[in-house]
């Protein structure tokens, strides 16, 4: 099985979870804040190297994406160093923040969102994986 890095991608900031052994054990990784495509890249290369990813799954919402979504996903997967998959994600967001929730952590308090996005980046690794 692949080392892949999961990425919930958002227009400020961007979960991150890695299977990093290649199998079924997934880690929720920091969530990035980032400006730019470019920066996001730059951040996401250095994190592809340090666990020896060899592809990237960037969550996209609903069935299809548009306009400025599109845009990040297509610049973001030109940028960087292993193929980049999509993987179609409805309320990952939400589900992540009803499981912190249930584990005693509040999703969007301060300090918490990326906690959020991190969860979500796993819940798409977890659905890309088939687990």
């Amino acid at each position: 099985m692949e080392r892949v890095l999961a990425v919930d991608l958002g227009t400020r900031r961007s979960g991150l979870a890695v299977n990093p052994t290649g199998n079924r054990l997934i880690l929720e990784l920091a969530t990035i804040a980032h400006g730019t495509v470019e920066e996001l890249a730059v951040a996401l290369s250095a994190i592809i190297h340090e666990y020896d990813v060899e592809r990237v799954v960037l969550g996209a919402p609903g069935r299809s994406i548009h306009g400025d979504a599109s845009l990040r996903v297509s610049a973001l997967s030109h940028l960087l160093p292993v193929p980049v998959s999509i993987q179609h994600e409805q309320l990952t967001t939400k589900e992540a923040e009803r499981q912190l929730a249930s584990e005693g952590q509040a999703g969007r308090s301060a300090g918490r969102q990326g906690d959020s996005d991190a969860r979500a980046a796993r819940l798409i690794l977890e659905e890309y994986l088939g687990t």
